[in-house]
């Protein structure tokens, strides 16, 4: 009986001796991983170039296509097309851009107004009181 006891109190120390093992293994790789990635990021960091743009590479040879047809080329008036489709965004994004603003700025003076009213008649009402 006392064997058994010595055996199974054997067998859960070696059980918990390896599972400390396995989590110490994935402490140390978690923090190399961490290590890393704060390596990465000092990198950026420091790199205060803007000419010097980080690699960020697509493989868009490995894109699937729906129409099992091969990529064209970009002709003049692909690009042409590409260029006015961009320029009609860019216009259209500060024409809503400018809306925006020009609403931002009738609510400031609507603001303003209202202020300007409340100082108006609260000096009147102190005026009127004085002279009681």
């Amino acid at each position: 009986m006392v064997n058994i006891f010595l055996f199974q109190s054997k067998k859960l120390s070696s059980q918990i001796q390896q599972q400390k093992v396995t989590y110490q293994h994935e402490i140390r790789k978690y923090e190399n991983n961490m290590n890393q990635m704060k390596a990465r990021l000092n990198q950026i960091l420091a790199d205060k170039n803007p000419d010097k743009k980080i690699a960020n590479i697509s493989p868009s040879s490995l894109l699937q296509r729906n129409s099992k047809q091969r990529g064209k080329w970009k002709t003049g008036s692909v690009a042409k097309s590409c260029v006015e489709e961009m320029y009609s965004s860019v216009i259209s994004s500060y024409e809503n851009r400018c809306q925006t603003v020009m609403k931002e700025i009738l609510e400031y003076q609507n603001g303003l107004e209202y202020i300007q009213r409340q100082i108006i008649e609260t000096l009147s009402f102190f005026s009127v009181s004085m002279s009681f």
